[in-house]
């Protein structure tokens, strides 16, 4: 797939598609945007969920999605199995920022509840 566009995030769209392993059932792409990374994915993946909290982004996403993909208007972090979820037994804030790069989990969190 040719990107339309180039970015940070695309630039390392390669990467995270190789490391895809093979026969993988499912993956989660977080803040999946316009849903670039989850359409690549597509191929790699049995079944891919885009997440977004924005409505625009969720959209765009689901204008020519393959079967195998599904678009979700949400906010992860606010979902009861967020790794940053107050009972969350992964989570561990370590600032008030909600980004990724403010918490970490257990590699055998449950993040692909959705």
């Amino acid at each position: 797939m040719t990107d339309p566009y180039w970015n940070h995030n695309v630039h390392y769209h390669p990467v995270v598609v190789d490391a895809v392993p093979e026969g993988c059932r499912t993956a989660l792409d977080v803040g999946c945007g316009d849903g670039l990374l989850a359409r690549k994915l597509a191929g790699r993946a049995g079944s891919v969920t885009g997440v977004d909290r924005s409505p625009e982004m969720i959209r765009l996403a689901r204008v020519d999605v393959p079967e195998n993909v599904t678009f979700v208007e949400a906010d992860y972090l606010d979902a009861p199995h967020s790794p940053t979820a107050p009972h969350s037994p992964t989570a561990r804030t370590t600032s008030s920022a909600r980004s990724p790069s403010s918490t970490t989990r257990s590699s055998r969190a449950p993040w692909h509840g959705w």
